[in-house]
């Protein structure tokens, strides 16, 4: 792959993380999805030059209730996502993963027979959750 050059100002350059862009958020039966995109852009410029996607599945432990009861699954405030990044091996051989940190609210509605009741479940995000190491970011050019 090389060094990166900017499709912009026509040089190699260093790079910058940009704020993950979050492209899905969904929840269903214990398990929370998130699609993230990772940017990285050219620190002169600022265009994108790599990027990568995470997709993610994270459980989360659901509130007690019966086996015929029904279940439904909204995201009430979508993660805030920050960059995270962590070294892996020492020396010349370390390598960096990326990946994204936060907490998402999901509002989990029973319905019973005899009454129905919510209730809002704070799931974190963490870096253990999904990473993409820094050599798997393609161009975006």
């Amino acid at each position: 792959m090389g060094a990166p050059r900017c499709p912009e100002c026509n040089k190699f350059c260093s790079l910058e993380m940009e704020e993950p862009e979050l492209d899905s958020c969904e929840a269903d039966e214990g398990v929370l999805y998130v699609n993230v995109r990772l940017l990285k852009n050219c620190a002169d410029c600022g265009t994108e030059v790599r990027e990568a996607y995470l997709e993610l599945e994270i459980p989360f432990v659901l509130p007690d209730h019966d086996e015929d009861d029904d279940m439904t699954f909204e995201i009430e405030e979508e993660p805030v996502l920050e960059n995270e990044e962590k070294c892996i091996g020492k020396g010349r051989y370390m390598r960096t993963e990326h990946g994204v940190s936060g907490t998402a609210r999901v509002k989990c509605m029973i319905d019973s027979k005899s009454d129905s009741k919510e209730t809002v479940i704070e799931v974190p995000i963490t870096i253990e959750d999904g990473t993409e190491a820094a050599g798997n970011f393609e161009d975006t050019y």
